[in-house]
């Protein structure tokens, strides 16, 4: 078909002096080790990370050179090697972001395999995640403000084989980790290992939909793509300051707000040990670009609509270039207020824990916001309607596949292939088109995860709590608009005949049953009936655009009280996703309510769209 979308992308940047006829050429080293050694061995005394521990930048920071990054990271890599951790073998961590975990982190990945556990987790699946990556050795956070060390020592407990090191202040009858480190040497690695590209860095856990969390087996070559990619995408150099929000247990936070910088010797700032959660960062963020001349930071689509709503306060936001919005499409709204706030070049990425980086747009292109942008160099896109089937002509909707360096090499402990087609793509899950320019459009999702600022919660750990309450016949979660956190999982449920009960009495059931906080569902809706397909499985989609109905309805109340609109329908379109129709009332121009429909849904998920009474009809 000679149209049909299958494209492959060998493009660089414009200044490059010439392509490269294959990522193999242009690979820039063989580990994530030897990348950012060699960086980090010249002017040492450069800042590498700072870290805002309060979120308040008056609270004062920590500050790390990079010979002192090195040495350390050369003593926890040698501390392990000690210890029998080879390249087959997981160093598991239970950590905040921050300096600390960047030591742990490359340490591991020099001697064997990080794999960074979200905190938020309950006990049993960090357990099950801690088996999976045949991790012996657990290093955690100790400072009581985080909670996260009951956790680790219920795990060790469960675990006896499991070492356990505390960061931190000291704990009784538990090694303190970077004690063990100084015993050894930081100015070399104490072992030999000639690590391969195609060897694993990291296992990162990531929801799925088989009711327990999956590990996405991500190898060097992948951190080595996304590193040279990106750096040179984004035009990354050492006088570069990344503001990092996201979690370095998230491949985002590991891979692209720090792996990239640091791989050319650009400064990562960490704004607190738990980023945007952290109600300080969002207070101060605009001040912090002030302060530490960040010149690139990325948020989630709601992150930046909620940053829009913060005052600068005069802040000289002149230093911030380029700000990258992945996770979802944003709504164009959200790009036009943010334009009007800071003066930088917005970029839309798309990618995910099985794939780096997919599409990028680069610093001042012209961008449509609803495209996520070109394919990155030597990566390769088709869009089927079914993973056997054919490929879609340019401009048809359907399943995105991916291939190339930036696609993971599967998942651990899983059959060979799964995730994969029989003829190698990778089954992104995600729906969307490609235009004749090669622009990529996201507009939904054909898998069922919810995403909850860029976190995954699968949505079996709800339900599996909801079909357990007694009351409960069937239920299905889904994905709620939400204007901070993009999606928040919401729960529909029918009752068993005869049974009674309350929302917000299956919603405490339900949220003491799930696997992680987050996952706790933010609404219950008791209905007569669950949508079903011909043969009878609960059809999702249709709950998603009720969901967003709701939703929708929920913020345009005050509108539909004024008298000024009569109707509300939510419908999922091919090309742009969820949109949301509003009828305008008899004699209410649809134009003049537009501008308010905008006003009341901007920062969600949305599109929406106002006509006439006779047009709606």
């Amino acid at each position: 078909m000679a149209n049909s979308v299958s494209r492959t992308n060998a493009r660089m940047t414009d200044d490059a002096p010439q392509a490269p006829a294959s990522w193999e050429a242009a690979r820039p080293a063989c580990s994530t080790y030897e990348l950012l050694s060699r960086v980090w061995s010249r002017d040492g005394d450069r800042i590498a990370a700072t870290m805002i521990p309060t979120g308040n930048p008056d609270d004062g920071d920590l500050r790390i050179s990079r010979a002192a990054l090195l040495k350390r990271v050369n003593r926890a890599a040698n501390l392990f090697a000690s210890i029998g951790v080879g390249p087959e073998d997981g160093v598991a961590t239970l950590l905040p972001s921050g300096i600390d975990a960047l030591v742990v982190s490359f340490g591991a990945q020099a001697a064997g395999i990080v794999a960074p556990l979200n905190p938020l987790l309950r006990v049993s699946e960090l357990e099950h995640l801690i088996r999976l990556s045949g991790s012996r050795i657990l290093v955690a956070s100790s400072d009581p403000a985080l909670g996260m060390w009951e956790k680790a020592t219920q795990l060790a407990a469960r675990l006896p084989d499991l070492r356990l090191f505390s960061v931190g202040p000291a704990m009784p009858e538990t090694e303190d980790f970077d004690r063990a480190c100084a015993a050894f040497d930081g100015g070399r690695l104490a072992f030999a290992r000639a690590i391969l590209p195609s060897d694993i860095a990291a296992y990162i856990h990531t929801g799925g939909t088989t009711g327990m969390p999956k590990l996405a087996r991500i190898t060097h070559d992948n951190f080595l793509y996304g590193a040279w990619a990106q750096s040179r995408n984004w035009g990354f150099g050492e006088d570069d300051v990344i503001l990092s929000a996201l979690p370095l247990f998230h491949v985002s936070g590991l891979a692209t707000l720090a792996t990239v910088p640091l791989s050319v010797g650009a400064e990562v700032v960490f704004l607190s040990a738990t980023g945007f959660r952290n109600p300080e960062i969002v207070a101060s963020f605009w001040r912090i670009v002030e302060i530490y001349r960040g010149s690139f930071s990325a948020f989630v689509p709601t992150i930046a609509a909620t940053l829009t709503a913060i005052p600068a306060g005069g802040a000289d936001l002149s230093s911030l270039a380029t700000i990258m919005i992945g996770g979802a499409a944003p709504p164009v709204d959200t790009i036009r207020r943010l334009k009007a706030h800071v003066p930088a070049d917005i970029v839309v990425t798309y990618g995910q824990t099985e794939c780096l980086v997919g599409t990028g747009n680069r610093p001042g292109d012209e961008i449509d916001p609803m495209s996520a942008g070109p394919l990155s160099p030597f990566m390769q896109i088709a869009i089927r309607a079914e993973a056997k089937g054919p490929d879609l002509r340019t401009g048809e909707a359907g399943d995105i596949l991916l291939k190339g360096p930036a696609v993971f090499a599967g998942y651990k402990g899983r059959p060979p292939g799964e995730g994969f087609t029989e003829d190698g793509w990778l089954i992104t899950g995600d729906v969307g088109w490609v235009d004749g320019n090669g622009m990529l459009f996201v507009t939904g999702r054909s898998k069922d995860l919810i995403i909850r600022s860029g976190h995954n919660i699968d949505p079996r750990w709800v339900e599996e709590a909801g079909a357990s309450h007694p009351a409960v016949a069937a239920c299905a979660a889904v994905g709620a608009p939400d204007r901070y956190a993009g999606e928040l999982p919401v729960l529909y449920v029918t009752l068993r005949e005869g049974a009674q009960t309350a929302p917000d009495e299956i919603s405490e059931w339900v949220s003491a049953r799930v696997a992680e906080r987050p996952a706790a569902p933010k609404q219950v809706y008791i209905v007569p009936s669950l949508p079903v397909t011909a043969v009878g499985k609960i059809y999702k989609p249709a709950l998603r655009l009720d969901a967003a109905e709701r939703v929708a309805r929920r913020e345009l109340a005050g509108l539909m009280a004024e008298g000024v609109i009569e109707k509300v329908a939510a419908r999922l379109d091919d090309r742009r996703g969820i949109v949301i129709e509003v009828a305008a009332s008899p004699g209410v121009a649809a134009a003049m309510v537009q501008a308010r429909v905008e006003a009341a849904l901007a920062g969600f998920l949305l599109h929406p769209q106002v006509a006439s009474p006779s047009r709606a009809a």
